[in-house]
């Protein structure tokens, strides 16, 4: 059974935090709209901690 969740990085530090400073992969996707060049960023890291405290459960995080 898989899930998505989200959350904001103002609200989940701790994940923000791993993220930031974990090993990942990040990738840019550059496009063009008919106006302007968009460009897009995602990020990718592997059984990061979902909580500092408490039982802690291993989220990948995209």
């Amino acid at each position: 059974m898989s899930f998505l969740l989200t959350c904001r990085e103002e609200s989940h530090l701790w994940i923000a935090e791993q993220v930031r400073y974990g090993e990942g992969e990040t990738r840019e996707v550059r496009e063009w709209n008919r106006r302007t060049h968009l460009r897009r960023r995602y990020s990718r890291v592997n059984g990061i901690e979902n909580r500092a405290e408490g039982e802690k459960l291993p989220v990948n995080y995209l």
